[in-house]
């Protein structure tokens, strides 16, 4: 009877432990899907927000005075054009990429010209 009973035990101790080892390997595997997700949202927001500079400099192209004090969301490219600061003939964009709550933010200066724009930097 000993002997049943310690075969058993044994049995429900080892699959206990095999348990054990298949669910902390899920989570990892939950963990590392879900920071693989986030690289890539923020991937995406990145160049979400250039889409926005874009965007910024077409409205300069078009409209040499132009200062933004509120955001502009541009929900069809999922970014927004936060502000757009102006010293004598450069001019500061900056943007964010919001897609899939994974926020980044980009800036570019723009020097306006008489018939042109020259873009100096972006980050």
């Amino acid at each position: 009877m000993n002997k049943g009973f310690i075969a058993i035990t044994v049995t429900l101790f080892v699959t206990g432990i095999l348990m054990a080892l298949v669910f902390t390997s899920s989570i990892e595997a939950g963990l590392f899907y879900d920071m693989a997700m986030k690289k890539k949202y923020r991937t995406l927001n990145y160049f979400y927000a250039g889409d926005c500079i874009d965007q910024a400099i077409v409205m300069l192209a078009h409209d040499y005075f132009l200062i933004i004090k509120r955001a502009i969301e541009i929900d069809k490219y999922h970014c927004a054009i936060l502000s757009i600061k102006g010293e004598g003939d450069i001019r500061t964009i900056t943007t964010m990429g919001q897609f899939k709550n994974a926020y980044v933010f980009r800036k570019a200066s723009v020097r306006l010209k008489d018939h042109n724009l020259e873009i100096i930097q972006t980050e």
